[in-house]
């Protein structure tokens, strides 16, 4: 809940594509309105990834790389 940041997924109509989101502030927007932590904060703090449609949707992910993030487990 609350106000938080977010980024546009694409439809792709079903077809497996590749897409970069880039953690680059401009291409983060609040929802509502602005978020309690700077951007800047939330890279550091944020804990998850929350994939929200208007409707009923399918999101498949065959890949799910970050720059610069290890995972901690193997």
């Amino acid at each position: 809940g609350g106000d938080q940041y977010a980024t546009t997924l694409p439809s792709t109509g079903g077809k497996k594509e590749t897409h970069v989101f880039a953690f680059a502030e401009a291409n983060w927007k609040s929802l509502f309105g602005a978020p309690v932590l700077s951007f800047a904060d939330t890279l550091k703090e944020g804990m998850g990834l929350v994939f929200v449609g208007d409707g009923e949707n399918t999101i498949a992910f065959y890949g799910l790389r970050i720059d610069g993030y290890s995972p901690p487990c193997p």
